[in-house]
């Protein structure tokens, strides 16, 4: 099995700080300027947003982790997922950059949470196609290749059981 460690991309992050920085000097503007509470609002806002992009930009941990025991996404809420807990794995082409993960035992992982966590993830459902998504959202990586590589690691698994 093939292990592979996805990291964000460090270019994206960056370019939303800038953005992010460029809005709270806007907002600034206007508050001083126009004398505005709106131009303070943005300041906030935006400054909580660089914030928020300035920790991602030095954020070097892994944000996903494929080897041979299963996959950690540390984007999600979910522990790692084994391979023998795996019935499926998809994507759906409207979604570019999420693989879907099916497991046999959806409560083994969904029983951590409160009554509500579970309605949220629920509700989640109901538009996404899966309670398990790998999101690739922020790295530079080809879902196709991830895709691949997963399907061959489950089929790995697999073959080693038998």
């Amino acid at each position: 099995m093939r292990l592979l460690v996805i990291k964000n991309a460090r270019w994206l992050p960056l370019i939303y700080l800038i953005g992010s920085l460029i809005f709270v000097f806007g907002g600034a503007y206007l508050g001083i300027t126009e004398g505005d509470w709106y131009g303070w609002a943005g300041v906030i806002f935006f400054g909580l947003c660089a914030a928020f992009y300035l920790r991602e930009f030095f954020n070097t941990e892994p944000q996903i982790i494929i080897n041979e025991d299963g996959f950690c996404d540390a984007k999600t809420v979910f522990p790692q997922i084994s391979w023998a807990d795996i019935e499926k794995i998809h994507t759906q082409p409207l979604i570019p950059k999420i693989i879907f993960i099916d497991v046999f035992d959806e409560e083994k992982y969904l029983r951590n949470f409160s009554d509500a966590g579970r309605k949220f993830i629920k509700i989640d459902t109901a538009v996404m196609p899966s309670r398990f998504p790998v999101d690739l959202t922020g790295t530079s990586v080809n879902r196709k290749e991830v895709y691949n590589l997963m399907l061959e690691n489950l089929e790995i698994y697999h073959k080693k059981l038998t």
